[in-house]
């Protein structure tokens, strides 16, 4: 996912209802895991967004307007938000000018990949991190 010179961009998109620690274990890791890959001469801009979802239409709202300016890789922390990410892609036709990582093993999401328009999904099986705890 990083490009091989020069700047990568990551935007990882959540919303207020969505900003939870599981948010932000998958923030830090995230951040971890391309500062590991990355080599010399490339750089690694990560942004997180909350997005204020407590209106009608603001997420919407929200990703039409980040796609002004698209980042390289945007990274979907809630199931509303990769949905909307994937119209907009489709919306705008930008599907293959940026990496989607979704949220969520949804239809929707299922059928985006299916369709090329992301490129993969997380999901987080709670069980197991729960039995991961308790064994820790």
């Amino acid at each position: 996912m990083l490009k091989d010179k020069g700047s990568t961009s990551v935007m990882l998109l959540s919303t207020s209802s969505s900003k939870t620690q599981e948010t932000n274990l998958v923030y830090s890791q995230v951040k971890k895991e391309l500062e590991s890959r990355k080599k010399p001469g490339q750089t690694v801009d990560l942004t997180e967004y909350c997005v204020d979802s407590s209106a009608d239409f603001d997420t919407e709202e929200f990703v039409r307007d980040m796609f002004e300016s698209l980042p390289d890789v945007i990274v979907c922390m809630d199931e509303i938000v990769t949905e909307c990410v994937c119209q907009a892609l489709v919306d705008y036709n930008q599907v293959g000018n940026v990496k989607v990582i979704g949220y969520y093993y949804s239809n929707v999401t299922l059928n985006a990949i299916d369709k090329g328009i992301i490129s993969s999904a997380i999901a987080l099986d709670m069980e197991e991190i729960g039995r991961y705890s308790v064994n820790a």
